[in-house]
């Protein structure tokens, strides 16, 4: 985990790497001789879904990626948004030491990846399951901030953690976002089948777009 300062291509902080500062889209430049971008996961995540699963191309569309730590990404009028940069109130997303670790305590979680929960589950690590769950209503709530504060058409629910109980997940997440904003809410909920493979689908789009437009051939941003 960490964090990217898109316009001044840096790596802001990377504690699991060691690192901090880092002007890593210079660096790849400066060792592979070609133009490197350095951009959010969860941003290239929202950008991969939603150019391969989100139809008719909705004008707000968000997408939330599923974890201890939940974050996202937000399309608006064809416009990529940061949403752990957006003014809201309350925050959309919690501080990094208040996440789903600090109401429900499973030192045993903390270094879990999507897979590592998947392994879990299919074993029937009961724990395991429930703390899904908690991520799920977790994300049930922040999907009911995002209807009452930008009103998208569309919020994906993307992560590997999903696939293996992904109908509960969506139940409990929806169930949770209704009793905030109310039943009669017409904001679709987006289980993406891409998984962990979100985010660099949504790379790979970045890249072209990149590359188009400094090629300077017009291109749109999503």
């Amino acid at each position: 985990l960490g964090s990217v300062e898109c316009d001044t291509v840096l790596v802001v902080q990377a504690p699991a790497l060691g690192w901090k500062g880092v002007p890593l889209a210079c660096e790849l430049e400066r060792r592979l001789s070609m133009p490197a971008f350095t951009a959010n996961l969860h941003n290239l995540g929202t950008l991969g879904i939603y150019h391969q699963e989100a139809k008719a191309a909705p004008k707000r569309f968000a997408a939330l990626f599923l974890g201890p730590q939940i974050g996202g990404g937000l399309i608006l009028d064809g416009e990529l948004y940061d949403l752990s940069t957006l003014p809201a109130h309350p925050p959309l997303f919690e501080a990094p030491d208040f996440n789903v670790f600090s109401t429900l305590p499973q030192a045993g979680f903390r270094d879990f990846r999507s897979r590592d929960f998947r392994k879990a589950i299919r074993k029937g690590n009961q724990a395991a399951a429930e703390f899904i769950r908690e991520i799920a209503t977790r994300t049930g709530q922040i999907a009911a901030q995002l209807v009452e504060q930008f009103a998208p058409e569309i919020i994906a629910l993307g992560g590997g953690v999903l696939d293996e109980m992904r109908e509960e997940i969506l139940r409990l997440t929806e169930t949770t976002a209704r009793e905030q904003v109310g039943a009669e809410t017409n904001v679709i909920l987006l289980p993406s089948l891409l998984g962990d493979l979100a985010g660099i689908t949504g790379a790979a789009i970045l890249a072209a777009q990149r590359g188009t437009m400094m090629a300077g051939v017009p291109s749109p941003v999503v």
